[in-house]
């Protein structure tokens, strides 16, 4: 069985990373670099505008239909969040080893591993859709094995597969899957922009590219050494590489690497938001959140949070930043109007 999930590794990297930042915290300082010029900035204690108790081990975080949705792995449930009041509305059941999130106006959306979650080449894997203004299932699609990652674009629901190195095409008018896309070995995080669909390969270190109008991969980019999580706004692709402790810009018009900023221990989730002024990334490696500003390419404030931010969903006046050890969502409003 592939990994369900980069994070589940030994913590031996991520114990080390932190001693590094207790060295850093104690000169009241942290450095930064990206692609071209170093800039130093402070460690910003940022109280959090609201913290929100959701469900065991939440992996992964998505706004949209006018809520924000928390996957929670380990109770295998979906929170619901109303950011008007800050309080959880609903607590749906997903499907056994829940792995993804995705939003759009009219659905959510949630992967999971299935019956088995053995990547065993039976099929098992599931993609949920839920109705928001019911907050109930209201399809479940079959998929391939050890569905990873998810996306919406308003047109097709994009999932990644670690078992057979896949990308499946579903049709939200039909509930089913309408083409199978062959991508790098393991893939992981997949981010839609309208014109393109983006694939990252673990195991080969690329980026895909894939033309939803012919259901075609049209480039294979070279970002580093593990590429996870990406985001995409149609201006830029942001790729957050784990090993490096980097993120990654693609120029989606010459698919090539532009930039590579330098941001905190490990990271592993990456948002744009949605007015495209900030890219917002968690580390928990170093318990921060890295803005990005895509204007300079470089990190304009890290923020400081309790224990160990594992994603982080942002639109155009909060970010959200999950917490698997503490079971909780942050809400910052900082920087963002």
């Amino acid at each position: 069985m592939k990994s369900m999930h980069w994070l589940r590794r030994p913590i031996l990297a991520t114990l080390a990373a932190t001693v590094m930042l207790a060295t850093l915290v104690a000169v009241g300082r942290s450095a930064v670099t990206n692609s071209s010029s170093p800039i130093i900035l402070p460690l910003v204690p940022e109280p959090a505008a609201a913290t929100i108790e959701v469900g065991a081990w939440p992996e992964a975080v998505a706004t949209g239909s006018r809520a924000v949705w928390v996957l929670n792995a380990g109770s295998e449930t979906l929170s619901r969040i109303d950011p008007a009041s800050n309080h959880v509305v609903a607590t749906i059941k997903t499907g056994q080893y829940p792995t993804g999130v995705a939003a759009a106006d009219a659905a959510v959306w949630v992967t999971s591993f299935g019956r088995s979650g053995s990547g065993s080449g039976s099929g098992t894997g599931t993609v949920a859709r839920i109705d928001p203004a019911s907050n109930r299932v209201v399809a479940t699609i079959n998929v391939d094995d050890n569905p990873s990652a998810v996306t919406a674009d308003g047109h097709a629901i994009w999932v990644t597969h670690l078992g057979s190195d896949s990308l499946s095409r579903i049709d939200p008018a039909s509930n089913r899957v309408v083409a199978t896309i062959k991508v790098g070995a393991e893939p992981g995080g997949v981010a839609a922009d309208g014109d393109a669909v983006w694939v990252t390969s673990r195991a080969t270190g690329t980026v895909t590219r894939i033309d939803p109008s012919s259901n075609r991969v049209v480039a294979t980019i070279k970002v580093g050494a593990e590429p996870g999580p990406v985001a995409a706004d149609g201006h830029a692709v942001w790729v957050a590489d784990r090993i490096r402790g980097a993120v990654a810009r693609i120029d989606p018009v010459s698919n090539q690497v532009v930039a590579t900023i330098k941001v905190g221990y490990a990271p592993i989730g990456v948002a744009v938001a949605a007015d495209g002024r900030a890219v917002w990334v968690a580390d928990p490696g170093s318990h921060t959140v890295s803005r990005i500003d895509p204007a300079s390419n470089q990190v304009v404030a890290t923020i400081k949070v309790d224990h160990n931010p594992s994603a982080v969903a942002a639109d155009a006046h909060m970010v959200w930043v999950v917490d698997r050890v503490s079971h909780t969502v942050s809400r910052f409003d900082r920087g963002l109007r």
